[in-house]
């Protein structure tokens, strides 16, 4: 998979995440403390910074899903 096939992917998944907890994006920018357009451009497969994907997750309270990114080592 391209790197904007994944871009697009993870904003539609966080999209229909938003939609179903019946967040709007300016809820989610406000809580997130990021842009209305940083919201709008990753739901639309754009490019986002890792910090404020952190931050996005923070709010849908999904951190401990980056711990399955990279595993420490034993």
């Amino acid at each position: 998979m391209s790197d904007p096939a994944i871009l697009e992917e993870l904003g539609r998944r966080f999209k229909e995440l938003r939609l179903r907890k019946d967040i709007r994006q300016y809820e989610l920018a406000k809580d997130a403390g990021v842009s209305l357009g940083v919201v709008q451009r990753f739901e639309t497969g754009k490019n986002i910074s890792v910090e404020t994907l952190i931050k996005m997750m923070r709010v849908f309270k999904l951190l401990e899903n980056l711990n399955d990114l990279i595993l420490e080592e034993p």
